[in-house]
């Protein structure tokens, strides 16, 4: 270990608890965080060049008094001495299959590495004491990967059995292939669980009729009905919601079985009903056939709208106004100056950041570009003067304000684990940052986010889950409370109907940790939480005004049990926004075992694809350019391995 250098020790005096040097040169005030040498030598370097002319003297003092060995040039042999050794190692032919499988498929490495020269050196001792005649590459270990694939293809059929589910469907091209990528997720063990079913790929125009074709594919291999899919969750493009149109067709052969499913409760009711009250069974029965016309009346699968693309939308919609597209030129323009070689190197020259040009597609990127400008404010006032004049620079500082209430909501709104209460909240608290700015530019924003709120809102499924919010309950509309009640009895009824599909398969595993103490988290009137003064304001016709159009609603017997159920719900007292409603309901399961079923169903409905947005970036590591050449079934196993450890 070599000597410490004495530039610490000689000028500077380091406080652990502020993690800061002081400079104990008479005159300087200067702090530097850390103690590493480099760092505290550059100070010398620049500030006291006489004193760092003495720090060298010093060091090049301690360098003559150490006693150095030096070897002439010659061979690695002279100098190294090799002897053979044995090891021992716990290794067993599937370790060392799975290690070649991951290798593939986790790490990202192509199948050809199993043949390097490099590679057998390390592999083949292996193989000669695992077993005689043990070969690994390419081609086995191929064969393995479709193996291991096809057990998690069971497990998945297992895992999704009886049980309705969110898909999450997006589309992407890479190295001239067009890909599908579908997740699903559900609610299991307590918690949000997502699932990559496939990724397939596309040879044929992308119309909605073909890519329902696609998606019927991947379903058909997992067992999984078209009554199972909840929800199906994609961008605003045209022929995914299309693809969530057709789906919701129903063939002539299921229509039929379904009209015979019905008939079975009619032979039920006609037992003789003694007196004017109805007993539960005929509440039961008389639920049934009424939400039984709602089925064959309104499809279930209903098309979720991205919330975070519908949002980056909203703002793209801002940013096309003629003002703002000007100073976006400009500030590009300057990106563009600062990041050639001159600019560049004296950037580097003075330890700072490098100027980032933006995706004119991608919003994100230009909020960047425009926040890192604003860092080099300083230093292109003194060197380029000419990229930027003062209003330019006042005009930057007012876009990056206006814009980092969307930025904010975009980066919350992309958890995985998000529910639709949760992005609901973040939706409202991006509108009050908004209000509160009252500039021009955002009350733009504001109104392109308020057009485009009610595709996304405004929706049955979304609806229904605000009404088993009690976070945001209380903003729903009379109407938009109905149509949730009756959503969520159309629901009930399609989890029974499963139920009673597969009436000998297991039962979903739950997490029966359940807290005995009641669950009771009121609002404080006096609370100093701005977003919650917010909520407390707001109006039901604020966010679910009532529809301009006439509707008519499904009249129910004031006996339908869960429908007695969900209206007394209704007026429980509402809570705070920061509590977590998952928490809630697990709280609740006893207490309220039917809402507490519907509200597994609803709360992991996913608002966002970014799932497959990140499943996207991970293929980008698998089908590169030195793998451009991998099969398209190859390609899907490994995806669908590297996905889904968790099974």
């Amino acid at each position: 270990m070599g000597k410490r250098n004495p530039v610490e020790e000689l000028f500077f005096k380091f406080d652990n608890d502020s993690n800061k040097s002081k400079c104990l040169i008479e005159g300087c005030p200067s702090y530097l965080t850390g103690r590493h040498a480099s760092n505290l030598e550059r100070h010398l370097q620049k500030i006291h060049p006489d004193d760092f002319n003495k720090l060298l003297l010093k060091k090049q003092g301690s360098e003559q008094n150490k006693k150095q060995k030096v070897h002439h040039q010659g061979t690695l042999d002279n100098i190294v001495t090799v002897s053979k050794k044995k090891i021992t190692i716990e290794m067993d032919k599937n370790t060392l299959i799975n290690a070649c499988i991951e290798l593939v498929s986790e790490n990202g490495r192509p199948l050809s590495i199993l043949e390097d020269s490099g590679f057998k050196k390390i592999l083949n001792p292996l193989l000669k004491a695992i077993e005689p005649g043990f070969s690994i590459n390419r081609h086995n270990i191929k064969n393995e990967i479709e193996l291991k694939y096809n057990n998690m293809i069971i497990n998945i059929k297992k895992e999704l059995k009886n049980r309705l589910i969110c898909l999450k469907v997006d589309g992407v091209t890479r190295l001239d292939r067009c890909i599908l990528g579908i997740n699903c997720q559900y609610f299991s063990d307590g918690k949000i669980k997502i699932l990559t079913l496939g990724l397939i790929q596309l040879l044929d125009k992308h119309t909605g009729s073909y890519l329902k074709e696609m998606l019927m594919i991947i379903l058909e291999r997992y067992s999984v009905t078209s009554d199972q899919i909840f929800t199906i969750t994609c961008d605003n493009a045209k022929n995914m919601v299309k693809m969530v149109d057709l789906f919701n067709i129903v063939e002539p052969d299921t229509q039929e079985e379904v009209e015979n499913d019905n008939d079975e409760p009619q032979e039920l009711n006609e037992e003789e009903n003694n007196g004017n009250e109805l007993r539960a069974n005929d509440c039961l029965e008389l639920e049934n056939l009424v939400t039984a016309s709602i089925l064959d009346e309104f499809p279930m699968t209903t098309c979720v709208r991205c919330a975070v693309h519908t949002f980056q939308l909203s703002v793209y919609d801002t940013l096309k106004d003629r003002s703002i597209s000007s100073i976006l030129s400009k500030a590009r323009k300057a990106a563009k100056s600062l990041r050639t070689q001159t600019y560049s190197a004296w950037l580097k020259k003075e330890g700072l950041k490098q100027a980032i040009l933006d995706i004119e597609t991608r919003w994100n990127s230009t909020y960047n570009m425009l926040n890192r400008l604003l860092e080099l404010r300083t230093f292109c006032s003194v060197n380029a003067k000419k990229l930027l004049n003062d209003h330019d620079w006042n005009s930057i500082h007012n876009l990056v304000n206006d814009l980092e209430p969307a930025k904010t909501a975009t980066i919350q709104m992309q958890k995985n684990d998000l529910n639709p209460g949760d992005c609901f909240g973040i939706w409202l608290n991006a509108q009050m940052k908004l209000k509160k700015l009252n500039t021009p530019m955002s009350k733009k924003l504001l109104i392109n986010i308020n057009n485009r709120k009610d595709s996304i809102f405004h929706n049955p499924v979304f609806e229904s889950a605000l009404y088993l919010d009690l976070r945001y309950q209380h903003l729903m509309s009379e109407e938009s409370k109905s149509r949730a009640v009756v959503h969520l009895i159309k629901t009930w009824e399609l989890l029974n109907r499963l139920k009673n599909r597969f009436p000998t398969s297991s039962v979903e595993t739950e997490d029966n940790s359940v807290n005995s103490n009641t669950y009771d988290k009121r609002i404080d009137d006096d609370t100093d939480d701005e977003f919650q003064v917010y909520l407390n304001s707001l109006s039901n016709s604020q966010e679910f005004p009532e529809s301009s159009s006439s509707t008519t609603t499904t009249s129910y017997s004031t006996a339908t049990p869960i429908r007695i159920i969900l209206n007394t719900f209704e007026n429980s007292t509402k809570m705070p926004y920061s509590e977590d409603i998952i928490a809630f309901w697990k709280n609740k399961k006893n207490e309220m075992p039917e809402l507490y079923q519907l509200s597994k169903i609803f709360m992991a409905v996913p608002t966002t694809q970014v799932s497959v947005e990140r499943l996207f970036s991970s293929l980008k590591f698998i089908l590169n350019d030195l793998r451009s050449n991998l099969g398209a079934n190859v390609l899907e196993q490994i995806m669908i391995l590297r996905s889904n450890l968790v099974i």
